[in-house]
């Protein structure tokens, strides 16, 4: 067990390559070594089987009740954050990567950062790609979208979606917001207008790059202007290899 103070969590399945880079960016731009409790919701087993034996890696297994995406994404924080121990936690997306030390950083002032997505009827939104948090404030929330005995297989709103009710609990002063770059706005650091990604940037420093649709990246939008998804994402993994070996 690392003596580090966070947990990071992430879920992954359909690995499409990227879950290998995360890791190697939470080792290269985190000290110390923090836990990492990954969520196995199918498809990627072969991926983590290297990481059977690392002692600062728990893997689960999970199977989710629902199909669907919003489901499963919710199904599998549900089943692995009642298991962090440490007094902070990081949700990281497994299409994801750190991009510099000290991105784990909680000002005093904050007890949360997150990247704010929208807001529904008072409640506010906030992207669960990355965030994190003061483990004790989120504990005993549903990460899954809508309310149980509406869950189904079908499309949510961004109101009801994944995290969404973490705005129910979460004082709006006690957040720190990420701002969340678009890339194909030409709005990235290191991913430019080419991508249909994210870069998330905290205290105006790029800490995060989100590849999106990591899981699904046939559900990728195909857009006009832009390489296909499978070549976007070969670009993107290229340059995400170049930032890790510096």
């Amino acid at each position: 067990m690392s003596n580090s103070d966070i947990t990071i969590l992430t879920v992954v399945e359909n690995d499409c390559g990227i879950l290998d880079l995360l890791i190697s960016s939470i080792y290269k731009f985190t000290d110390p070594v923090p836990n990492m409790i990954i969520c196995n919701n199918g498809g990627s087993k072969s991926s983590l089987n290297k990481y059977a034996n690392d002692s600062n890696i728990t893997i689960i297994h999970n199977t989710p009740n629902l199909a669907g995406g919003s489901n499963r994404h919710g199904s599998g924080l549900n089943r692995i954050f009642p298991m962090v121990k440490t007094s902070n936690t990081a949700i990281i997306e497994s299409d994801c990567i750190l991009l510099r030390k000290d991105w784990n950083h909680l000002a005093p002032q904050h007890k949360m950062l997150a990247a704010k997505k929208g807001e529904y009827k008072g409640n506010i939104l906030y992207h669960i790609c990355f965030i994190i948090f003061e483990t004790e404030l989120l504990k005993g929330i549903d990460f899954g979208p809508s309310v149980p005995a509406f869950r189904s297989n079908r499309s949510y709103l961004i109101s009801e979606d994944v995290g969404w009710m973490i705005g129910t609990v979460m004082n709006p002063k006690d957040v720190g917001l990420i701002d969340f770059k678009d890339c194909k706005k030409d709005e990235g650091y290191y991913f430019d207008k080419t991508f249909q990604s994210d870069e998330l940037w905290v205290g105006g420093q790029p800490t995060v790059a989100h590849f999106g649709r990591g899981s699904n990246i046939g559900g990728k939008a195909i857009r006009k202007g832009f390489d296909s998804p499978q070549k976007q994402l070969e670009n993107w993994k290229k340059i995400a290899e170049r930032i890790l070996i510096k």
